[in-house]
């Protein structure tokens, strides 16, 4: 009779939370044989990146002085793929307050993205008491990056 082989790993995963500003880190442990589940512990972290419903779009535009809003979807490939970089740009300049608005969650957010003209995902506007000063389309980083260093400074 052969043995089972027993594993030991662990695994640190981010995993986005639907409809939510925070992001879900799952770390599991196992220690047990292949066969058998492993143990999982789900902490919640605070999000830099603020999450915009249709109700609190202009508001929090009008309420800070520098506002990046990033209009995506959740099905956006690119979109998800420039998240993380957002998060991480969110820390690194806490000057700008950085948004999202997923513009099919309803029909009112489906109006604000047609009233701003976005026609590609993802779209980034600039704004600066409350008015539009810069708009980026695509979802490079480093290019992301460099537009608001050029357009804050």
């Amino acid at each position: 009779m052969r043995q089972s082989s027993v594993a030991k790993l662990t695994v640190t995963r981010s995993v986005p939370v639907v409809r939510s500003n925070r992001r879900l880190v799952v770390r599991a442990s196992a220690a047990a044989p292949l066969n058998s589940a492993a143990t999982a512990v789900a902490v919640e972290t605070a999000s830099a990146v603020h999450v915009l419903s249709s109700e609190s779009y202009e508001s929090f535009i009008a309420s800070n002085e520098l506002v990046l809003v990033d209009y995506y979807t959740d099905w956006c490939g690119p979109c998800k793929m420039i998240a993380p970089h957002l998060e991480v740009m969110a820390q690194e300049m806490p000057a700008i307050k950085f948004a999202k608005l997923n513009c099919t969650t309803d029909a009112s957010a489906k109006k604000i993205a047609m009233s701003q003209g976005i026609k590609a995902l993802p779209t980034f506007h600039l704004f600066r008491g409350g008015e539009k000063v810069g708009v980026f389309v695509g979802g490079k980083p480093q290019q992301l990056k460099k537009f608001l260093q050029e357009n804050t400074a």
